[in-house]
């Protein structure tokens, strides 16, 4: 009786043994997957900050090209005003040149 007493105190002993080895085991694994999850906020922080310096920019960008398609505008007007007044000074010239021959 007193072997099996010690058989059986040594195979729960052994059992104690693996299960302190898994759970030591899946201490492990939650720390890497803990340390795992904390690169991933950080990234997605870092993409969240990259993100919202693009869109910064794009809106910048945006504008910059509205203004500039303002400015075309108007340049554009301008040069049509000038064509308008080169078009009658022109045709003030044939008149005058008309009368006087």
């Amino acid at each position: 009786a007193a072997a099996a007493s010690t058989s059986a105190s040594a195979t729960s002993a052994s059992s104690a043994a693996v299960v302190a080895q898994q759970e030591q085991q899946l201490a492990q694994q939650e720390r890497q997957l803990a340390q795992q999850e904390r690169k991933l906020a950080q990234q997605a922080d870092e993409w969240g900050v990259a993100k919202a310096r693009a869109v910064a920019q794009l809106r910048q960008l945006q504008a910059e090209k509205q203004q500039l398609a303002g400015e075309k505008a108007d340049l554009l007007a301008a040069r049509d005003r000038e064509a308008r007044r080169a078009d009658a000074s022109e045709a003030r010239v044939e008149l005058l040149e008309g009368r006087l021959a």
